[in-house]
């Protein structure tokens, strides 16, 4: 079972690059919206109740719209059904609620995260980002099934990347949406700083769970859906076990992301505040990096095109605007 790709181009009004708008072969109506990195991918559920999985960063919700009734033909939204609340994933969740009335489902670890709303346990208070508050409404937990259309998806706990992250499958056509807990090349970032080293454990228990389970397509929270789920097992594994025996190496990928997050959240900012929140990073971290390592890191990223500088201010690169880059 393969994805057809169908590119719907163009630039919207942020600079974030629209790729791919993919259904999926074989069953009427499901599809995958693939933005930037900035946005999580959402996952488009046919059905007589319209329904979504994760709504993208809350600057994408005009856009989302506008692909679901366009490209999807879901003129309705009934149902969110989340992976995780992070706010590349929920980020949207307020306005569409506004918006369409559509009810909201999460785990109830995420249901006591935002009931309580702790700016830095939702990732938002020292990562630059920014998402309207919400409520969920129903609860979700490992075993439970949601139905759209004529497909029944299981909830299967996939924690470590997020307090609460759940995966999605669907075992009649052997569909995985992963979330953060699986990617093409690998995982979501581990918090170890914010979350304690219980998250390495938790990371492996959900790549265990996901191994259980008969899978020929997976939709990841980033980048293009992909076949190789035993390849994309095992190169999780791989880096899991790196950053287990490599707590700075570890940190420096975190801060690579959070840089790169950061810059498409705020593109033509000055140089100094990018460098502000990379060294309030590393110093909660726990790392005893300077200023040199900011220096370096920021370096690295822009050889990376993860970043451009134009008259002092900074930008995110081509291969950060991109998905399944």
């Amino acid at each position: 079972m393969r994805p057809r790709s169908l590119d719907t181009g163009g630039v919207w009004r942020n600079g974030v690059v629209v790729r791919s708008y993919l259904p999926i072969d074989d069953v009427p109506g499901l599809a995958v919206i693939v933005r930037g990195w900035l946005h999580g991918n959402t996952v488009v559920l046919p059905g007589r109740v319209p329904a979504i999985i994760d709504t993208g960063y809350h600057t994408g919700v005009d856009h989302l719209l506008e692909v679901l009734a366009d490209e999807a033909g879901l003129g309705g939204l009934a149902h969110m059904y989340l992976t995780h609340v992070h706010s590349d994933h929920a980020g949207g969740c307020a306005t569409l609620r506004r918006r369409t009335g559509a009810t909201i489902h999460a785990h109830r670890d995420c249901q006591r995260q935002v009931e309580a709303w702790d700016p830095r346990a939702l990732w938002l208070e020292g990562m630059g980002q920014h998402m309207d508050r919400f409520r969920v409404h129903r609860t979700l937990a490992p075993g439970d099934e949601v139905e759209t259309g004529d497909l029944r998806w299981q909830v299967v706990a996939t924690g470590g990347h997020a307090v609460g992250g759940v995966s999605f499958y669907e075992p009649t056509q052997r569909i995985l949406v992963s979330g953060d807990a699986l990617w093409e090349d690998g995982l979501g970032v581990l918090n170890v700083p914010l979350e304690g080293d219980q998250v390495f454990g938790l990371a492996d228990q959900a790549l265990d769970t996901l191994a259980t389970l008969d899978v020929a397509l997976v939709i990841p929270g980033h980048g293009l859906p992909f076949t190789d789920f035993d390849g994309a097992l095992a190169r999780a594994r791989k880096t899991l076990a790196t950053w287990r025996d490599d707590k700075g190496r570890l940190i420096r990928h975190n801060l690579r992301g959070g840089l790169a997050f950061w810059l498409l959240a705020h593109e033509g900012a000055p140089r100094e505040d990018l460098e502000a929140m990379a060294a309030t990073f590393l110093r909660e971290s726990g790392s005893a990096a300077g200023d040199g390592a900011v220096a370096q890191v920021l370096g690295d990223l822009g050889r990376a095109d993860v970043l451009e500088e134009r008259g002092g201010q900074v930008f995110a690169g081509d291969r950060i605007k991109a998905p399944g880059t």
